[in-house]
């Protein structure tokens, strides 16, 4: 593996005629390999060089602004000959419809919380009450999953219907409406029943069940693609 630097130093104590031999033999190798290895060689790259990042298995290029790494392509792609007899490189992210950049650009996920709240203080949500929050990836469809804290823990509880002299509803459920703004809605009647095995819900039997205000948080996860 190389990752000697590529430029001689040209201060300092005298430069021995065969340490400058054995320099520049070291720059001329990594030149002729590019930087390969585990480590990070931003300290002795330029613009534009490239990096055979043998700790991710990953061939990276240098940025224009030299303050970053691009990943170019996988390391040692996969060849596989296609039913028409050409072959081609199998993960080789330069022959890919998008690159491991573009594909990291088109996924996301965050949350979102309700009523005001915020991850250091999420705030209350009630029973038969609907809450309007923005997309926070505009453009985009998106997957929401509704999540209250109870009794310590955050999980989702579903909606379920219950029939016993009148029809009860429980639960709370979030997503999107035509494309745009996040919807949550919650249950008539309560968030939990009492029984975890009638309401499939994650948490242990919660006696009463619960109908109270309750802390609420929104999972949101961006599709691929725009619309």
């Amino acid at each position: 593996m190389t990752q000697e630097a590529i430029v001689l130093r040209t201060s300092g104590d005298a430069y021995p005629g065969l340490a400058v031999i054995q320099d520049i033999n070291k720059a001329l190798a990594t030149i002729a390999t590019d930087f390969a290895g585990p480590d990070d060689p931003a300290a002795k790259a330029f613009a534009y060089c490239t990096w055979a990042d043998t700790g991710n298995m990953l061939l990276k290029r240098r940025n224009a602004a030299n303050t970053a790494w691009a990943i170019a392509a996988r390391l040692f792609p996969q060849l596989v000959e296609e039913e028409n007899g050409d072959v081609t490189a199998a993960g080789d992210v330069s022959s890919d419809t998008v690159s491991l950049n573009d594909l990291d650009a088109s996924l996301g996920s965050t949350i979102l919380y309700p009523n005001g709240g915020s991850a250091a203080s999420p705030a209350n949500v009630s029973v038969n009450s609907r809450y309007v929050l923005a997309n926070p990836f505009p453009g985009y469809r998106v997957f929401c999953d509704a999540q209250l804290y109870i009794n310590g823990k955050w999980g989702s509880p579903g909606i379920t219907f219950a029939y016993t002299s009148n029809l009860l509803v429980y639960g709370i459920r979030a997503c999107q409406l035509d494309d745009a703004d996040i919807i949550v809605q919650t249950a008539r009647d309560s968030f939990a029943r009492n029984s975890a095995a009638d309401q499939l819900y994650p948490w242990p039997d919660l006696g009463a069940g619960v109908a109270t205000p309750t802390p609420c948080r929104v999972l949101v996860w961006k599709l691929k693609g725009a619309i």
